[in-house]
């Protein structure tokens, strides 16, 4: 009797709580999800200065590549009057090929760089506004959550101190099926009979096992759902604070 007494209490408790999560809605969803968009921003903004800063030693290191090639193309231009037959020529003009190539594909990258530096600064601009309308949605998803959590906080902290105090007090297999039957089952895990039937999954319960619950000598599982079934009378006297935590 002492078993299903606790396991009824844990019940009440649990309902109780899921109550007052029920009445925050998703605020806090609401609040995480703000949280991590914002933090996508700043750090997008981050990363964006960050390559604002460098870019304009990048091109310039490239610059130096260029004008490096230049000379080496120039150089290889200047060998070609000397050479002494068609291989040396011809390697000289493959030599100043590739230089050409090179700064080519410099230039490009000079102009994807800049290309990179305006959408950067764009990002910027964007931002700022964005950045400061989610601050403020942000301020006040919190302040309504905090209004909500104000009207409650004296009920939860006194619904978790009795819930604790269940659990110290009870066996912990018992509670670890309790909060399995819990997590599988939508929090309800203690239903009563309802018309012959468990007040879970309403499917029939036999005569003989409803007598033997009605006796509450031991916990009885519903063989279809698996959540535990006590006598209609003796849950609502619990469910109803009759009986309370001790």
């Amino acid at each position: 009797m002492e078993n299903l007494k606790t396991l009824v209490l844990l019940q009440r408790l649990d309902l109780q709580l899921d109550d007052l999560t029920i009445m925050r809605g998703d605020l806090p969803d609401q609040i995480e999800d703000l949280e991590a968009e914002l933090e996508g921003i700043k750090v997008t903004v981050l990363n964006a200065e960050k390559f604002l800063k460098e870019a304009d030693g990048q091109i310039d290191a490239i610059r130096v590549e260029i004008e490096a090639s230049k000379e080496k193309t120039a150089k290889y231009k200047a060998q070609q009057f000397e050479v002494r037959n068609n291989r040396e020529y011809d390697a000289l003009t493959k030599e100043m090929d590739s230089m050409a190539k090179h700064a080519e594909e410099m230039d490009k990258k000079i102009e994807a760089i800049k290309a990179q530096k305006e959408e950067s600064s764009k990002v910027n601009l964007l931002a700022d506004p964005k950045i400061k309308h989610l601050e403020q949605e942000l301020k006040d998803r919190k302040a309504q959550l905090e209004d909500i959590t104000r009207d409650t906080l004296d009920e939860e902290r006194i619904l978790l101190s009795d819930r604790k105090k269940l659990i110290e007090k009870t066996d912990k297999k018992m509670i670890d099926q309790y909060e399995r039957i819990r997590a599988a089952r939508d929090g309800k895990v203690v239903v009563k009979i309802q018309r012959g039937a468990c007040g879970g999954c309403f499917k029939v319960i036999p005569l003989q096992r409803q007598a033997e619950i009605k006796k509450g000598t031991r916990v009885f599982h519903c063989e279809h759902c698996g959540r535990i079934i006590v006598s209609e009378i003796y849950f609502d006297e619990i469910m109803n604070g009759a009986l309370a935590v001790k």
